[in-house]
């Protein structure tokens, strides 16, 4: 909703980056900071006028873990049903198929490495971050999840992550024309539980997919907010 109201306020010509704001998953209240103050419950916004056009890349390296599901009932950012069953308890039949026993106290540490995927015409899938499980065994996630839906939870293995972010940034400098004046990243978390120090490589292929010398300033952040179409 946030998102989509902004895009209503701001118009479709505008081009939308960033993540949400996190707290090292601790599951908390966080704080946003914007000109000497700290507020909760807001969305803070640096708009950029440029001359020239800003190229966005976004890929994630994601891929299927578990079968299609439907999501049989849904409200908000929360998912009670996949396929008429608790989403919880589709998420821990899915991860025994793997031989992975799950419960509702490693859930928030498994599920931040198994996201949710809902696939798209394009054959991407939009990913969709999981919060907690409520006590009725409904899951709560960052963003809005469709009722009626498809979704895969999904997985990633080190080398697709890294993939991923050399892709993201060679798109992002293919769609900007002329020198790279440097680089914006916002990077999900949860790349972060599974690439661990290894972080640094996907440092270094941000770096070199933009070239050398190119300044590169980040965060990690609790899911991200981006166009598909780039």
């Amino acid at each position: 909703e946030v998102v989509r109201g902004a895009q209503q306020e701001a118009g479709a010509g505008v081009g939308w980056a960033g993540g949400g704001a996190g707290n090292n998953l601790r599951f908390f209240k966080t704080a946003q900071f914007a000109q000497g103050k700290a507020y909760r419950d807001q969305v803070v916004v640096i708009a950029f006028d440029a001359q020239a056009p800003i190229g966005v890349g976004i890929q994630h390296g994601w891929y299927p873990y578990g079968p299609p599901a439907q999501v049989t009932k849904a409200h908000g950012t929360t998912a009670i049903e996949l396929d008429y069953e608790s989403a919880f308890e589709a998420y821990r039949r899915t991860a025994a198929s793997r031989g992975v026993e799950l419960d509702v106290p490693g859930f928030a540490r498994f599920a931040m490495t198994h996201p949710l995927g809902i696939p798209q015409a394009s054959g991407e899938f939009v990913i969709r971050d999981p919060i907690s499980v409520e006590s009725d065994g409904s899951v709560r996630y960052v963003a809005e999840i469709p009722d009626g839906s498809l979704v895969r939870v999904m997985e990633g293995a080190r080398a697709d992550l890294l993939d991923a972010a050399a892709g993201a940034a060679t798109m992002a400098r293919e769609a900007t024309p002329g020198p790279l004046g440097g680089a914006v990243v916002f990077d999900c978390v949860s790349r972060y539980l599974i690439l661990g120090e290894g972080v640094r490589d996907e440092l270094l292929r941000f770096q070199e997919a933009l070239g050398e010398g190119v300044p590169v300033v980040g965060c990690l952040t609790l899911g991200e907010v981006g166009a598909l179409g780039g």
